[in-house]
């Protein structure tokens, strides 16, 4: 059997891009996976979540066979999500017990918060239960959106590791067998609102998204040789004015640079470059909507970490 091709490196917590890990994939089918993007969907402007069941392959694949979404009393908050547990419990009971489906991991949506990986809050939480529980490994799949579209990324939490590994997706053309039984069976599952799925910009065995080289639009401030550098520099002064927040830089669908700054897992701060930055001022949005500084207190002086600092951190 030829064996894949593995290549790691380490994710920068703070960078704006990391490596997949290709040795280890998720193994599901176009209708579970289609049933991720409806309930993501279902919840755009607020998180969601629910369970994923199935089993691991002898080399150590999660393979997704049956997805649980959010129960009836599920809490859905703009950087929160806390499941049904009575829900859950009923729920999982059946599939472990009747069909012999393994609990091997959870999801949950960042809808567009932009944030496609899991928090510290996240990895603190799953390892620390993995612990309690008895787990060698775990899968974790974190979901954003637009408007229009879902996204999901899959990490891997193994025993004794520090971080996750992220890793790509191998979806079968198919309908989901066990899904087909168990409806029939009317266990009490709340399906999603959302009737069309919308899944994209997802990591494939077959075709890797390329992160390592992010290409931004014509005229774009980060095209410019040297900016990469200021980005990091403008990174160092927010953390330095929030030292007990986390800063977390992302990219929305357009390829322009957001900064997330998160106080207790919950977003305060979204610090968005847009397309005629530097000309026009970044602008700093409250996890409300509300644009905390006025256009008229930027002054660009021909230098962009300069005239951050004056605007941002000297305000």
């Amino acid at each position: 059997m030829k064996r894949r091709k593995s290549y790691r490196r380490k994710k920068k917590k703070k960078g704006l891009d990391f490596q997949i890990k290709v040795s280890h994939y998720v193994l599901t089918n176009r209708e579970e996976m289609g049933l991720l993007s409806r309930y993501i969907l279902d919840h755009k402007h607020t998180e969601t979540g629910g369970q994923l069941f199935g089993y691991w392959t002898r080399e150590g694949n999660p393979v997704i066979l049956y997805v649980l979404g959010p129960g009836p009393k599920a809490k859905h908050y703009v950087a929160y999500f806390m499941q049904d547990i009575e829900y859950l419990r009923k729920i999982a009971t059946i599939l472990m017990k009747k069909y012999g489906l393994e609990h091997i991991g959870e999801w949950h949506s960042h809808h567009q918060l932009g944030l496609e990986y899991p928090s510290g809050h996240d990895v603190k939480n799953i390892y620390h239960n993995m612990g309690r529980l008895g787990y060698k490994r775990f899968l974790l799949c974190i979901g954003t959106c637009t408007d229009q579209y879902s996204s999901m990324n899959a990490f891997m939490f193994t025993d004794g590791e520090r971080e996750p590994d992220l890793i790509p997706w191998e979806i079968k053309d198919i309908e989901s067998p066990y899904r087909t039984i168990i409806e029939k069976e009317s266990i009490g599952v709340d399906m999603p609102v959302c009737q069309t799925p919308d899944m994209r910009n997802i990591y494939t065995v077959s075709k890797t998204r390329a992160r390592n080289k992010i290409t931004y639009q014509k005229g774009y401030w980060m095209n410019a040789k040297g900016n990469g550098l200021v980005l990091k520099q403008i990174m160092l002064l927010i953390e330095q004015k929030h030292p007990e927040a986390e800063c977390v830089p992302t990219l929305d669908e357009k390829n322009e640079v957001h900064i997330m700054i998160f106080k207790q897992d919950s977003l305060v701060e979204d610090i968005y470059f847009p397309s005629a930055f530097p000309i026009e001022p970044p602008q700093i949005i409250t996890s409300s909507g509300t644009n905390l500084y006025s256009p008229q207190d930027w002054h660009y002086e021909e230098n962009i970490l300069k005239s951050f600092e004056n605007y941002y951190v000297g305000h």
